[in-house]
Formats: structure tokens, sequence, C-alpha cells
């Protein structure tokens, strides 16, 4: 259902992308709309970007409530929520 979701508001993701100010923020939320959920590492491997750089940007995303944290450790956007 999510997947639906998603197509059918493709501006939404746009207009946050807008708010983003980083490079690595919007590779990182671009990334977690279409592959979601997943983890840290399995984003730092996939993506290949450093600890910190990831660490940095998901802390951003998170303050910014485009990105959401489950249980589980993974990563999902708030969209689909």
């Amino acid at each position: 259902m999510w997947e639906v979701k998603r197509r059918l508001q493709p501006r939404r993701a746009l207009q946050n992308l807008k708010r983003l100010k980083t490079p690595s923020g919007r590779l990182i939320y671009l990334y977690l709309y279409y592959n979601q959920p997943q983890t840290f590492t399995g984003m730092r491997r996939t993506l290949d970007i450093s600890k910190k750089t990831l660490a940095k940007a998901l802390k951003k995303l998170l303050d910014e409530s485009l990105i959401t944290i489950d249980k589980e450790y993974l990563y999902w956007t708030t969209e689909t929520l």
C-alpha cells in the first residue's frame, strides 16, 4: 500500500528535498524514500559514505521529522507511516 501512496505523492518528496541544504542529506533522503526500510550499516555500505557523514545527515533528517527510526533500528521516511 505504501508503494502506491509514494508513487501518487512524489511532489511531497520534492518539497522535502528543497528543504534540505546538504548533498548528503538529499542523497540519504532519496535513498530511503525509494529503498526503505534501511539500517545504518546498510545505507553506509550501499552509498559508500562515511559513518560521520551518514550519522550527521540522519540526525538532521530526524530533527526535521523527515525520517523516523523504529524499535528495530530501521530508518523510514515519514510519508509512508
